[in-house]
């Protein structure tokens, strides 16, 4: 890696460092040094600015692995988005059991939203995405218990929209065809990967932008590309009534 020459500057009499990510080093210089030495010295800086970005790039220990669930079709703008990730892939002849890292989900389905609603309790963080005619969602990341499950998603998508019974309905209705990522403009497929990615960083990162996104649905228009951002909260189920109705 090459270090520009304004990246390597004297102030009040000290050199400083600036690195790629925006810190900025002290080091201590040989004064009065041959032209050998002080190049020297810039490529041991070099050598651990490299080391310094190697270790980064790290993910948080435990949150180095990715998985992606996802139809047989359809879900290459999601695989895209995780290019340059270890990332395997599952599919939908058996719900995926709790094994710790991360499952980005493609839903087809609204029954689909719901398979791997029990995984965050037992340690396996879900991020779900799906699409409904023009319109593409992505869920809240769920990383644990009291995060907004699928299911807990879309029952309080019906207690807010206007038109519950005319959605539910839709939804009833659908088709695996219709949920599937095929044919989305090239834009739509750009900011729908720019999203995935940028949370699997929050959560491989561990960054601040992590609690928001964990109570947060994002919502896409694929065709006026303006996206919104509406906020959902987890809520404890009720518990099953014992023994019989009266």
């Amino acid at each position: 890696m090459s270090i520009p020459a304004v990246e390597v500057f004297e102030l009040n009499g000290r050199t400083t460092v600036r690195s790629p990510d925006g810190t900025f080093l002290r080091v201590q210089a040989p004064t009065g040094a041959p032209l050998p030495m002080l190049e020297t010295f810039h490529g041991q800086i070099r050598e651990q600015l490299e080391a310094r970005a190697a270790q980064r790039m790290q993910p948080r220990t435990g949150r180095e692995s990715v998985a992606l669930l996802a139809p047989e079709a359809g879900w290459e703008p999601v695989s895209t988005a995780l290019t340059g990730l270890d990332v395997q892939n599952l599919d939908y002849r058996g719900i995926p059991e709790a094994t710790g890292g991360l499952i980005v989900q493609v839903a087809a389905t609204p029954a689909d939203r719901g398979l791997l609603d029990d995984l965050p309790d037992a340690g396996t963080a879900v991020l779900r995405c799906y699409r409904e005619g023009e319109i593409l969602f992505v869920d809240p990341l769920a990383l644990a218990p009291g995060d907004p499950s699928g299911s807990q998603v879309l029952r309080r998508r019906l207690a807010a929209s206007a038109a519950a019974d005319e959605l539910d309905g839709w939804l009833d209705a659908a088709r695996p065809g219709d949920g599937t990522l095929d044919g989305l403009p090239a834009l739509a497929t750009q900011f729908l990967g720019a999203r995935i990615r940028s949370m699997v960083a929050a959560w491989q990162y561990d960054t601040r932008e992590l609690a928001a996104l964990r109570r947060t649905l994002w919502r896409f228009d694929t065709r006026t590309l303006c996206s919104s951002e509406h906020p959902v909260l987890g809520f404890a189920e009720p518990a099953k009534r014992p023994g019989p109705r009266r």
